[in-house]
């Protein structure tokens, strides 16, 4: 088995209220997730698990620990420059505000460049929609999306950066059978499409059903729960112990 492409040692995250209140919300969490591999996090709700994808994403810092992105050690800073370019957000959360998809999904691909890249940007963003199936959403406004065209929608806006990585926050929470199926089957083709990685929170096993590996976040530490993967690790704490330099680690 070759690095992964995401690997966490040791991390945790603790919430203070009040003066000296505190509440560990990450205990000692270790976890990889290789190219090509879709690993699950299974809590309940308020468990921490929303928390760890965030810490991963760089969108929060956690107290201690490392996180290496592909064999590099980076600081939460660091992780979230990756947003949006080979590190791919979603969540049910959208643009709060009134876009219209198209611009939704193509314009944060224009971010840094010329005008010239408007056009190719949303020829790339009318391809992701169409891709993930809502390309009849081109021209909508957010508000105005059904829930899972808004899944869809947000899925169109990650596939469109082609993330070597993707993580996804309660993507399936709330979905009918069908639905869970359907994000399901079009998450995997994705992830053979790209040959990214995938790390997932997730409330109960059914919506789990597509992950090589599940996870179980209990007391803000992780059991393996399943374990489908070709490698069959059988431990989330398998991968080698990394040493960083100085240099490496930001």
């Amino acid at each position: 088995m070759g690095e992964p492409l995401l690997a966490l040692e040791g991390v945790r995250k603790r919430y203070t209220r009040g003066d000296t209140e505190q509440r560990t919300v990450l205990a000692d969490v270790s976890l990889t997730v290789s190219a090509g591999e879709i690993v699950a996090v299974d809590a309940d709700r308020r468990a921490g698990k929303s928390t760890l994808l965030r810490v991963v994403a760089g969108i929060e810092e956690a107290d201690e620990g490392s996180i290496f992105f592909a064999g590099r050690a980076l600081s939460a800073e660091k992780r979230h420059a990756l947003l949006g370019s080979q590190v791919g957000w979603v969540d049910r959360r959208g643009p709060g505000m009134p876009w219209r998809v198209l611009d939704y999904v193509s314009l944060p691909l224009t971010m840094n460049a010329g005008r010239r890249a408007l056009a190719r940007a949303r020829e790339r963003g009318i391809a992701a929609l169409d891709r993930v199936g809502a390309a009849h959403c081109a021209a909508q406004q957010w508000d105005e999306l059904a829930d899972y065209e808004r899944l869809l929608v947000s899925l169109a806006r990650v596939y469109a950066h082609r993330p070597r990585l993707i993580v996804a926050d309660d993507l399936f929470d709330d979905l009918r059978v069908r639905g869970q199926v359907e994000l399901g089957d079009l998450l995997s083709a994705i992830v053979r499409e790209l040959g990214c990685g995938v790390l997932a929170s997730v409330c109960g096993g059914e919506n789990a059903l597509i992950a090589d590996r599940v996870l179980l976040m209990r007391g803000g530490r992780l059991l393996v729960m399943s374990d489908r993967s070709v490698h069959g690790e059988g431990n989330v704490v398998s991968f080698p112990a990394r040493q960083s330099s100085a240099g490496e680690r930001a």
